[in-house]
């Protein structure tokens, strides 16, 4: 089963990986790593489009504004929760177990485990610096994994486009039939939040690669939200940096989104 259609894919990725300097060959090598490694216990992605399919998704990242627009989801929630990696540790501080984690291993691991412990699928993404997290880590899952690569799909593994953890987390929502996408802490601005990284004591000023990756994010938002035409919004609150406005998608602020999600139906 095929989604993201790679000739669609390819030229972004192509793009990526120059502008950014990776390596191609490390990423299709990570991806053989990742299928060998997950195939006998990996779940199909019918499975998560279950839960995803026609409903609200509450994309939450680990952007420094979190801290106050976690508000927004409460355990009564009417949407499905798909948490970016560390935010899943904000998650678990307020009670809430997401549906489903998105990640590359570079979050807390401890948090990520408790939460698959708890119910969460666990879409775990190869690429090619974290051969060693997905060799070290991807064995603790015994069930309700999920792989995904940036490369063209091989084996158990899928590519729903995207190539950070949230906007990954807003493409396999999107390509997986949700109604909409409602993002939290979705910064992408001139800091990291404490929660994107274990080894973070606070929020921190982005450094130039990390930047460079949130500018990517922000157009490959812009590029889902008109691929799918399906509405795709994110939460502000005031004190936090969010940047120039991201094209095709527009600011909510938090004391809005009830209203938003009425509009939505």
């Amino acid at each position: 089963m095929q989604f993201l259609d790679w000739s669609l894919w390819e030229p972004w990725y192509l793009w990526i990986t120059s502008a950014l300097g990776l390596s191609v060959p490390m990423d299709y090598e990570a991806a053989q790593k990742l299928d060998v490694m997950i195939k006998d216990r990996a779940s199909k992605a019918d499975v998560i489009e279950k839960i995803l399919r026609g409903n609200l998704v509450i994309v939450v990242g680990a952007g420094p504004s979190l801290e106050k627009s976690i508000e927004v989801i409460s355990e009564k929630s009417l949407g499905i929760i798909v948490a970016a990696d560390g935010a899943c540790s904000k998650l678990l501080e307020v009670g809430i177990v997401p549906h489903i984690v998105i990640t590359d291993l570079d979050g807390n691991i401890d948090d990520i485990y408790e939460c698959w412990c708890k119910g969460s699928f666990v879409v775990v993404h190869a690429h090619g610096d974290n051969i060693s997290a997905l060799e070290t880590h991807t064995q603790k899952f015994t069930g309700k994994i999920i792989g995904t690569t940036q490369t063209k799909p091989i084996g158990c593994l899928y590519n729903f486009g995207g190539f950070t953890d949230g906007d990954r987390a807003v493409f396999m929502s999107l390509e997986l039939g949700c109604k909409a996408v409602l993002m939290i802490g979705m910064d992408l601005s001139s800091k990291v939040g404490r929660y994107s990284k274990p080894w973070l004591k606070g929020d921190e000023y982005a450094w130039p690669f990390k930047r460079a990756k949130f500018n990517i994010a922000k157009r490959l938002l812009s590029w889902a939200s008109l691929l799918y035409s399906k509405p795709i919004v994110r939460v502000t609150t005031a004190g936090y940096d969010y940047g120039k406005p991201m094209d095709n998608i527009p600011d909510v602020n938090v004391k809005d989104v009830d209203k938003w999600i009425k509009e939505v139906g």
